[in-house]
C-alpha cells in the first residue's frame, strides 16, 4: 500500500506478490511513478485473484502484471513496455448550444477543470455540437467546471457536482451558467462556485460566473438555469442577469438581484429574503416571494401568472 507522488522501484529480477489489497495512489497532476530497477526488463507484479486493488493517478513503465489480476489503473499514464496493464480514464460527454439551447454549437472549444484546478483536456465539438473529453478520474462530488474555450467568441458555463463516476448527455450553452449537481441529493452552493472559478480562464470568470466563498456569486452576463435534479441553495447574495428555474432554488435569508426575467415554470423557490429585480417578465409557477423591490428608475415587470408576496413589495429608484 503506497500513495503519494513518489517513485516505487521494482526489482527487474524477481516478482512482487501481493495477496491482499493493492493500493497504489499517485495525485491528480502529481502521479506516482512505477518503475523497473532496470530499465527495458519487466518488474514484475502478482496480484492475488480477487483481492481488491485501487489504482490511480500513476506514471507505469516497465511493469509486468504476471498471473495473478491484470492490473487495472484509472487517470494513469502508459509509458511503454507494459504488460497485463489496462489503462482507463473517466470521460465526460454532452452537447453544447447557442443561447437559445436548440441549436448545437459545432466547431466550438470545450474544455473542463476538476475542483478548480487548470484545464484537464479540450475538445472541439462535432456537426451535432457533440464532445467527448477525458484525462482524469472523479470523485463524488468533485466540483466539474465545463466550459466553452473560445477566448471570448461564446461563453457558456456549467458547474457540476461530479457522480464519481463517467458521466454522459451533459449540457453547456451559450450566454448561461448551469447548475446540476449529480451527486445524490447534494445541493449545489456559492462555496462550490467559488472552487468552480479557479480555474481562472477568462472564459468562465470575465461575464459569467465571478464567485467569493459563500459571500457572493456574480453571474451578470448570464442566465442562471438549475437543472430540474438540481437544488441550489447559494448561503450568500447572487446576482444574474436572468433566472430560470427548472430545479429548486432555496434562498433562506439571502438577497437576490436578477435584471432581466425571472422562470420558474416547472421550478420551486423559498425564501425569507429580498428579490431584487429590473427589466423583468415574471413566472412564479405557484411560489412565493417574500420581499420584492424593483429597483430602477426605469424598471418594469410583468407577472405572467399569479404574483404572490409575503412580505413588502417595493417601488425604487
Amino acid at each position: 500500500v503506497s500513495t503519494g507522488a513518489h517513485t516505487l522501484t521494482l526489482s527487474a529480477n524477481g516478482q512482487q506478490y501481493v495477496e491482499g489489497e493493492l493500493i497504489l495512489q499517485g495525485a491528480r497532476g502529481n502521479p506516482m511513478n512505477i518503475r523497473s530497477s532496470t530499465n527495458g526488463l519487466h518488474a514484475a507484479i502478482k496480484h492475488s485473484t480477487g483481492a481488491l486493488q485501487q489504482l490511480e493517478h500513476l506514471d507505469v513503465q516497465d511493469s509486468k502484471a504476471s498471473s495473478g489480476q491484470v492490473l487495472q489503473c484509472l487517470s494513469c499514464e502508459d509509458r511503454g513496455h507494459n504488460d497485463r496493464w489496462q489503462f482507463y480514464t473517466h470521460t465526460v460527454g454532452g452537447i453544447a448550444y447557442e443561447e437559445d439551447g436548440v441549436t448545437p454549437l459545432t466547431n466550438t472549444g470545450v474544455s473542463y477543470s476538476i475542483q478548480g484546478n487548470p484545464v484537464i483536456d479540450t475538445a472541439i465539438t462535432d456537426a451535432l455540437g457533440a464532445f467527448t473529453l477525458s484525462g482524469a478520474t472523479m470523485s463524488g462530488g468533485d466540483v466539474i467546471t465545463l466550459f466553452l474555450d473560445t477566448n471570448g467568441a461564446a461563453q457558456g458555463v456549467t458547474v457540476l457536482l461530479g457522480s464519481g463516476g463517467s458521466m454522459s448527455n451533459l449540457t453547456v450553452r451559450q450566454q448561461h451558467l448551469l447548475l446540476r449537481s449529480m451527486s445524490g441529493s447534494s445541493p449545489i452552493t456559492n462555496t462550490h462556485l467559488d472552487t468552480a472559478d479557479n480555474c481562472g480562464d477568462t472564459d468562465i470568470t470575465s461575464d459569467i460566473l465571478t464567485a467569493a466563498a459563500a459571500a457572493a456569486v456574480e453571474a451578470s452576463g448570464a442566465t442562471l438555469l438549475i437543472s430540474s435534479d438540481t437544488v441550489f441553495q447559494p448561503g450568500g447574495t447572487v446576482l444574474v442577469n436572468a433566472m430560470d428555474i427548472d430545479g429548486s432554488l432555496y434562498m433562506e435569508a439571502n438577497d437576490v438581484t436578477v435584471r432581466g426575467n425571472w422562470d420558474a415554470t416547472g421550478g420551486s423557490f423559498s425564501g425569507a429574503n429580498t428579490v431584487t429585480l429590473e427589466q423583468s417578465r415574471i413566472t412564479s409557477d405557484g411560489n412565493a416571494f417574500h420581499n420584492v423591490t424593483f429597483a430602477s428608475s426605469t424598471a418594469t415587470g410583468t407577472a405572467l401568472d399569479t404574483l404572490d408576496l409575503n412580505g413588502a413589495f417595493t417601488l425604487s429608484g
